[in-house]
């Protein structure tokens, strides 16, 4: 991660750790690490256990992977084609191809935005 995003490490967060009140004690450090980073979202698997009202105070949302993709497609629709298509063509160990990431992206929480993108890609 450090090599592919430098700048997205976020120190200096652990202070925070035990002032926030979370429904699950051990979702505190990605809510501290959010609010330290200056962070916007936190995508998640779980957004119930970032609810909205203890988030507001610090303009964060929780957002699915998949919600958060389906953003980014909207925002830029061109980019996230040229991406995906690159990178199904990287995977050859062994080789899934556009429609084996599709389905991949599906099975992993993102089956929205596999859909949305399905027509992009195989056209």
């Amino acid at each position: 991660m450090q090599l592919a995003f430098p700048d997205a490490e976020v120190v200096d967060y652990a202070h925070l750790i035990p002032t926030l009140r979370l429904p699950d004690v051990d979702d505190r450090h990605v809510l501290a690490a959010a609010i330290a980073g200056g962070a916007t979202q936190i995508v998640t698997s779980n957004v119930r256990h970032f609810p909205s009202d203890v988030l507001a105070p610090w303009s964060l949302a929780a957002v699915s992977p998949d919600a958060f993709l389906l953003s980014v497609l909207g925002r830029h629709p061109d980019l996230t084609v040229k991406t995906i298509r690159e990178r199904a063509l990287e995977l050859d160990r062994p080789a899934i191809g556009v429609s084996g990431v599709l389905a991949a992206l599906a099975k992993s929480g993102a089956p929205e935005f596999a859909r949305a993108l399905a027509s992009q890609l195989l056209d």
